[in-house]
């Protein structure tokens, strides 16, 4: 080997900062959705059976938040991989740009304000959603009926005890806000983006989003944060808000399921919300709305693709 071709050998190749094609991410993202799937439902057998046995209920307990750990973080596996066997810059795909501190700021403010404001549309039109699924779905067994199925995802977001709980945060706050973000609003709408309108792009990827959480007692819940999370996400050219906005919708959703409804009195009940949260609520959803969109500017793929 002559000096130039060791010369050229040991040149660094710099990472592709092109998003994926639009086919080549759906491809990813059913992979990586079936996938984390896969991972996470192993646990859960092996978690109802151990609660069965003589373990007891504590260690089902715990084997299944280990499982919506693992499964979570699995849910982004197979596309890193794939980007990284490309040669595609991990910064660039899933759209880890920096942002200003009062874009951070203004994203905990919206967050908050979401949460109140979709938990009112929610307990509004909760009870036509669950007589039609009852009526639906429900039909088919009784342990699929509105009210069973609520009570389980309620029973999942309980802390049980310091392990269970901080698997628990660690999993549904840190790892879902962190690798769901990065597999939808990252790489899946990025891609969508560099090749079809934002519009289109922000509602396509937050029906996928409600899709793959496969809850109907939540999804009109679930698709309004996704549309703020998608929007944010294309306006700011990155992730990080819209990491910081679902971690934060998250560890509200625990706080809350894990709180005596006796010291809820001054928010709501299960039907309703105070009206002068819902009025908090609005306030707070403008200001971070506004904000946001005042203070960011879109970041283009060309000027990302460029190092401007």
């Amino acid at each position: 080997m002559d000096q130039n071709s060791e010369q050229e050998s040991t040149i660094p190749i710099t990472p592709d900062s092109s998003p994926f094609l639009p086919a080549t991410a759906t491809g990813l993202l059913v992979a990586s959705v079936i996938f984390g799937y896969i991972v996470t439902m192993l646990f859960a057998v092996a978690g109802i059976m151990s609660s069965s046995m003589d373990t007891g209920k504590a260690v089902g307990d715990l084997i299944l938040k280990i499982g919506l750990l693992v499964g979570t973080i699995c849910f982004v596996v197979p596309a890193y991989w794939y980007t990284r066997r490309e040669n595609k810059s991990i910064k660039a795909v899933f759209r880890f740009h920096p942002v200003s501190s009062k874009t951070l700021i203004l994203s905990c403010v919206l967050a908050l304000g979401l949460v109140i404001v979709t938990d009112t549309i929610d307990r509004w039109i909760a009870p036509m959603i669950n007589s039609y699924l009852d009526s639906t779905i429900g039909a088919l067994s009784p342990e699929l009926m509105s009210d069973k199925i609520l009570e389980k995802m309620k029973e999942e977001f309980k802390i049980t005890g310091f392990i269970s709980g901080s698997l628990l945060i660690l999993a549904a706050v840190f790892a879902a806000g962190i690798c769901e973000e990065m597999l939808i609003r990252g790489m899946f709408q990025g891609a969508l983006e560099n090749k079809m309108n934002a519009v289109w792009a922000v509602v396509i990827s937050s029906l996928v989003f409600s899709f793959i959480h496969i809850n109907p007692w939540g999804g009109v819940q679930i698709f309004i944060i996704a549309i703020f999370l998608g929007v944010i996400a294309w306006r700011t050219g990155s992730i990080i808000p819209s990491i910081i906005m679902h971690a934060m919708n998250n560890f509200l959703v625990i706080v809350f399921n894990n709180l005596d409804p006796e010291s809820l009195i001054w928010y709501g009940d299960e039907k309703h919300i105070e009206p002068a949260m819902i009025g908090v609520g609005f306030i707070l959803s403008v200001i971070g709305a506004v904000g946001l969109w005042n203070t960011s500017e879109k970041a283009s793929i060309k000027s990302i693709v460029d190092g401007e």
